[in-house]
């Protein structure tokens, strides 16, 4: 089948599809051609031609292409190349594997492992955050807190480096890094490169940002070097993913370039950031418009951390299967990215259609999710599903919330970590209250999905039932 021979969803002349995108709501453009003409179609986006993807086998076929076959598209080249990061999510080919190994070796499981406590260090003051608003009976802007808690995570697991922003007042570095990802998408989309030509405010706001925040990598890896310098032994065990960036040799034994170091601790920092705390907050959203998931969640926190606050090792969050089934489901009706664009290498098909080199894909990951024949009540929010004794793997499972095939989210296991911990605190700690109606949090689309509007009450679990010693353990 050729691409000409796909439906196309009713256009505009000359523009095309390109207005249907709005640019905070680009993936439900997306989402509404697949529903109208099918999951394969054709699309004009300021004149250029796009093949739409929904059907998950389609799109794993793509993804398990990556990346011989299919890239990202160019305009991650010129975004990222503006903005002089060298990473391993923007680079492609001999690069990109090159780099990636080099994170599979930083990021391995006994590394994780390693962050257990220190995530439970800082889950706990989330959870004496969210007391406090508890006790004064206010409403929780969940979205900016669990940023603070993702940002307090991922310096400490990049950096080794305590921010600490959940306890401190005015400005933090995540009010400059909140500034990025939103503006990468705003360019990653755009018809054409207009920052080349003209600077907007928001422009000029992405590069004052930029400054702050690179200003900030910049200072770590200076205090690493000179870590590394005076404690030679973190040559062989480095303490950090930063460390582990600075001593990595490939297997030709050549070390990482500056730039790379410090485009993939500034990848670290963002992706950490942004990614995790949506997922999060999805979660909670849907968790406090559902009580029997909560009490579910609630006894399953009871039982294995036992009379302490939060979670303090890999044993205790390694078996949490009902805190996995609320991510899996929540990813699966909010997935945090729920679009790709992809752009074919080489001649190849992908089912019976031919994809000639230079065509351009979008990816629709969640591919109709509430109307999915694959699963009994697809638009409920129904964790149990994940654990049926048929219930697919979550990796494996549609809608591929941390992609799939050779590129899979090398961070996806520290992320797990995070909403493992903080969903068993909410479950030994809180009950989750709406404070408008469901339909009132709308979904933002700015590089990620995140929650628009999401505030939340919580109140203290009267059964909770810490023991003095357990609390002063955890203080």
């Amino acid at each position: 089948m050729r691409i000409a021979d796909l439906p196309r969803p009713r256009a505009l002349p000359v523009v095309g599809h390109l207005l249907q995108m709005r640019r905070q709501a680009a993936h439900l453009a997306v989402e509404a051609w697949s529903r109208e003409v099918g999951p394969l179609f054709r699309v004009s986006l300021g004149g250029r031609p796009f093949v739409g993807v929904a059907d998950p086998d389609l799109i794993r076929q793509v993804l398990n292409q990556r990346p011989d076959t299919f890239r990202r598209s160019s305009n991650f080249d010129i975004v990222f190349g503006d903005l002089d990061v060298e990473s391993v999510f923007a680079a492609e080919g001999s690069q990109w594997r090159r780099l990636r190994r080099l994170w599979l070796r930083a990021l391995n499981s006994h590394q994780i492992a390693g962050f257990a406590q220190g995530v439970g260090d800082i889950t706990e003051r989330l959870r004496a955050r969210w007391q406090a608003a508890a006790n004064r009976d206010e409403a929780v802007d969940i979205q900016g807190d669990l940023t603070r808690y993702t940002v307090d995570v991922t310096t400490l697991m990049t950096f080794g480096f305590d921010g600490n922003t959940l306890q401190q007042r005015g400005a933090v570095i995540q009010d400059d890094m909140h500034h990025v990802f939103p503006m990468i998408s705003r360019r990653l989309t755009a018809p054409f490169p207009y920052w080349h030509y003209i600077r907007l405010p928001r422009d000029r706001q992405l590069d004052r940002a930029m400054v702050t925040v690179t200003r900030f990598v910049d200072a770590r890896i200076a205090e690493a070097r000179e870590r590394i310098d005076a404690h030679p032994e973190l040559q062989d065990k480095p303490s950090n993913l930063l460390e582990a960036f600075l001593v990595a040799r490939d297997e030709d034994g050549s070390l990482l370039s500056d730039a790379e170091i410090r485009g993939n601790t500034l990848t670290a920092l963002l992706a950490g950031e942004d990614t995790t705390a949506n997922t999060l907050a999805w979660s909670l959203h849907l968790l406090s418009h559902n009580p029997a998931a909560q009490e579910r969640l609630q006894a399953e926190a009871d039982a294995v951390v036992g009379r302490a606050r939060c979670a303090r090792s890999m044993a205790q969050l390694a078996t949490l299967p009902w805190c996995d089934a609320v991510m899996a489901e929540s990813l699966r009706l909010k997935p945090v990215a729920p679009m790709f664009f992809k752009t074919a290498l080489k001649d190849t098909r992908i089912g019976d259609l031919d994809i000639p080199r230079g065509t351009h894909l979008i990816l629709d990951m969640r591919h109709g999710a509430d109307q999915d024949a694959r699963y009994d009540q697809p638009a409920q929010f129904d964790p149990a599903r994940w654990l049926a004794d048929d219930a697919p793997r979550f990796e494996a499972a549609s809608p591929m919330p941390f992609g799939a095939g050779p590129r899979i989210c090398p961070g996806r296991n520290l992320a797990q970590l995070e909403v493992r911990s903080v969903l068993s605190m909410i479950g030994r700690s809180f009950e989750l209250h709406t404070v408008a109606p469901e339909d009132s949090v709308t979904e933002r689309f700015g590089f990620t999905m995140a929650p628009a509007g999401l505030r939340l009450k919580l109140t203290a679990r009267a059964q909770a039932g810490y023991s003095t010693r357990a609390i002063g353990a955890d203080s």
